[in-house]
Parts: C-alpha cells; sequence; structure tokens
C-alpha cells in the first residue's frame, strides 16, 4: 500500500516537471522591451524602418 503512495506521488511530481518544462520558460523570464523589439523584426511582424526607429526611442 505505501508504494501505490510513492508512485502516485512520483506521477505527480513528474506531472508539474513535464509541465513546467513547457511552460517554464516564460513562466521565470520577461523579456526586455529590446528583446520584445527583436523578436517582432525576427518573425516579420514590423519593417525594417519600425524596428530602426522603435529601437531608437528605445534607446533613448
Amino acid at each position: 500500500m505505501m508504494y501505490a503512495w510513492i508512485i502516485v506521488l512520483g506521477v505527480i511530481v513528474l506531472g508539474i516537471f513535464l509541465y513546467l518544462g513547457k511552460n517554464g520558460s516564460k513562466m521565470g523570464k520577461r523579456e526586455t522591451p529590446l528583446e520584445i523589439l527583436n523578436r517582432r523584426f525576427a518573425n516579420g511582424e514590423i519593417t525594417k524602418e519600425e524596428f530602426e526607429e522603435q529601437k531608437r526611442i528605445i534607446n533613448s
């Protein structure tokens, strides 16, 4: 009977680690404005001109 509880606890802990592995990268780390801008430019969400203007604003 004690082994059953150990197995249940192990499955719960494993589930938590798997969940945090998928979502943990965003939970503990916040992007800086420049990182967000770089990501948006890399994804093609903004043009080069918009990128340069917003980067200038961020750095001022």
